[in-house]
């Protein structure tokens, strides 16, 4: 399995880091609409944290509109079980212990980390990244921050990958994901990072 940890460390020492969209990943991600998972999926919302096993019934967590939070999955191979989180400040040191206990507790032996979010020029969240490595290790497999599109994904628990989630059932058009939101208007839903 490729490991993408070494190559985000060489990217976030970089002048530029922050300033463009940063793609790093073992594979191409697929998108899906609305319609095919909303009955089967559960909503992580910003500055929440979900541990979530594989069920039928509940096969996909879904964010929307991330925009400057931070969307993490940590994937468990062995268990088809994801701890996934959308940190919108810095992890306290208490919030960093538990997401290490909730990694041990469910048994994480074979994990595969993903980040996606952040917009241009907002870098803070890169320490909740090495917090996040330092924490539970595991294999980095995808990164896709900065940039000034809101993104919405599905993240898949039979699997652990993730998609772009079609929130109106169609392709988006041109600048249609444009980022508007205000810092003002994201600074209201800022919250410290809560297990839900």
């Amino acid at each position: 399995m490729n490991n993408l940890w070494k190559s985000y460390e060489r990217e976030a020492v970089k002048p530029a880091f922050g300033s463009a969209r940063l793609q790093l990943k073992t594979g191409n991600r697929w998108h899906t609409s609305l319609a095919m998972v909303e009955d089967r999926s559960r909503d992580v919302e910003t500055g929440r944290a979900i541990l979530q096993g594989y069920s039928p019934e509940k096969r996909y967590v879904l964010a929307k509109n991330i925009t400057r939070d931070l969307l993490v999955s940590i994937y468990d191979v062995n268990t088809s079980s994801s701890l996934i989180m959308r940190p919108s400040m810095l992890l306290m040191r208490h919030n960093v212990s538990a997401i290490s206990q909730k990694v041990k507790k469910g048994g994480f032996k074979n994990m595969e980390v993903r980040l996606i979010g952040l917009q241009n020029g907002i870098t803070e969240l890169g320490a909740a990244v090495s917090d996040i490595e330092k924490a539970v290790g595991g294999a980095l497999v995808e990164v896709d921050l900065f940039g000034n599109e809101i993104r919405n994904i599905a993240i898949d628990l039979k699997t652990g990958s993730s998609y772009d989630l079609l929130l109106q059932n169609r392709i988006y058009g041109p600048a249609e994901r444009i980022n508007k939101e205000t810092a003002d208007d994201f600074a209201k839903r800022r919250s410290e990072l809560t297990f839900v």
